[in-house]
């Protein structure tokens, strides 16, 4: 259902319907049973699928209210690799990741840290993750936390898109490393970087042609 305002501002709100009963899995005996009782459904009953979506995008929700708001680094570091995604480059792998998945493994690394580490930190092992390979075959891959039986929240990305990713990761932590966060996150360089970098550089040639002519 999809609800439109009609004046200023614009707003659109998508509506969806479902039941935690789609989502009930009975064990062998009550299902033989029900299938023997079981009534035809109604012509206007709701889509399991997209019933089943509904409620897994609300136990998610519930559980980033609960992991992940409550870390305002967590929080950050979100939002910094969703703008990855936004950034218009031609060959960008970075729209692969759902939100879910970014989330979940922003969460997993900074609760994993022995000390409280900081935007910056938490970003540098997210990446570095990421470049190790935790997408590939040979990684352990993302168990969804809000899914009863195991599943891989990896599973929908083919090899090539995974390996698109963890080679993306790479270019951007070497980035990180080598102080170039403007280009990481797609900004320019604000001009008193700009003439302290140039100042260094003529610094640094000074210091090499002093050498040589002593040399």
């Amino acid at each position: 259902m999809i609800l439109t305002s009609v004046s200023a501002p614009i707003v659109t709100v998508h509506v969806t319907l479902t039941s935690t009963t789609m989502r009930q899995i009975p064990n062998a005996d009550a299902e033989e049973s029900a299938t023997k009782s079981k009534k035809p459904d109604p012509p206007d009953i709701l889509d399991h699928h997209k019933c089943c979506e509904a409620l897994a995008t609300l136990r998610r929700a519930k559980w980033f209210q609960a992991k992940v708001s409550p870390h305002q680094t967590c929080v950050i570091i979100c939002r910094i690799i969703r703008s990855f995604a936004c950034q218009p480059h031609s060959w960008n792998p970075w729209k692969l990741l759902n939100s879910w998945v970014m989330e979940l493994l922003t969460e997993r690394i900074y609760s994993n840290a022995i000390n409280t580490i900081t935007p910056t930190t938490c970003l540098q092992r997210v990446l570095e993750v990421l470049s190790a390979g935790i997408l590939l075959e040979e990684g352990t891959g993302l168990r969804d936390p809000c899914e009863k039986e195991p599943t891989d929240v990896l599973a929908n990305l083919n090899l090539q898109q995974k390996e698109d990713i963890t080679k993306g990761a790479q270019h951007f932590l070497r980035l990180l490393v080598f102080g170039k966060m403007h280009e990481l996150l797609g900004v320019e360089l604000p001009d008193s970087q700009v003439r302290k970098r140039a100042a260094d550089q003529e610094d640094t040639a000074d210091q090499s042609s002093k050498k040589g002519k002593i040399e």
